[in-house]
């Protein structure tokens, strides 16, 4: 099973990092998030149709990789903590860019 452990870029103080895997026929993402990383912490599990992503694109960068989550509808935006204007951007470490790739490959074949 490819699991992919990431960050999402946060509202304010509060750090949201979580888990993507496949399950059932669904992106599972589990979701931890808390202020400064110790205070109010709170866990959540999504699951997303993968018909329901209108796109899904694997960035490159130096130091990190980045899975793109553009949602048909903007439920799936407010659903997941942290700032998104059109898509969710999971950010990925360098060290798991194999395991991204695959994941992406596997929600693209469910998609279809």
């Amino acid at each position: 099973m490819n699991r992919v452990t990431f960050k999402v870029k946060a509202t304010g103080i509060r750090a949201v990092k979580g888990m993507a895997y496949m399950e059932d026929g669904y992106l599972v993402l589990k979701l931890r998030s808390a202020v400064m990383g110790l205070i109010g912490k709170r866990r959540e599990t999504i699951k997303i149709e993968p018909r329901a992503l209108e796109e899904i694109g694997v960035k490159w960068g130096p130091r990190k990789r980045t899975l793109l989550l553009r949602p048909k509808s903007a439920e799936l935006l407010d659903a997941i903590p942290g700032k998104h204007i059109s898509a969710v951007r999971l950010k990925v470490k360098r060290k798991q860019r194999k395991v991204l790739k695959a994941l992406a490959e596997e929600i693209r074949k469910l998609q279809r």
